[in-house]
């Protein structure tokens, strides 16, 4: 599941989905508890949110951080191209007797 994650209000970040056209959900974190708990550094002197895309496997391991304030768009793209590299959850062994079984 793809979630992102902004300190910007709920109406820019609809705004930001439809230019976009991304089909996830963003989620405001205008108290910037999110931010702070991953660690984002502000940029610019601290005047500017910084802008980091974390990429996380189903065992929350992160697999990939992508930082990149200049360029929202490249987020996307970056995201994108992490999930792709993700190796698919491993199946579950099979058991060998479980064909006598289900006869």
């Amino acid at each position: 599941e793809v979630v992102g994650v902004s300190g910007q209000d709920v109406e820019s970040k609809q705004k930001f989905a439809e230019e976009l056209g991304l089909d996830f959900s963003i989620l405001a974190d205008e108290g910037d508890e999110v931010r702070k708990a991953f660690g984002v550094p502000k940029a610019a002197f601290g005047l500017f949110p910084g802008r980091v895309t974390y990429v996380l496997d189903k065992s929350g391991e992160c697999v990939s951080v992508y930082d990149n304030l200049g360029d929202a768009a490249s987020h996307i793209d970056a995201a994108k191209e992490a999930l792709a590299e993700l190796k698919p959850a491993a199946k579950p062994a099979s058991n060998p007797l479980a064909a006598i079984f289900s006869r």
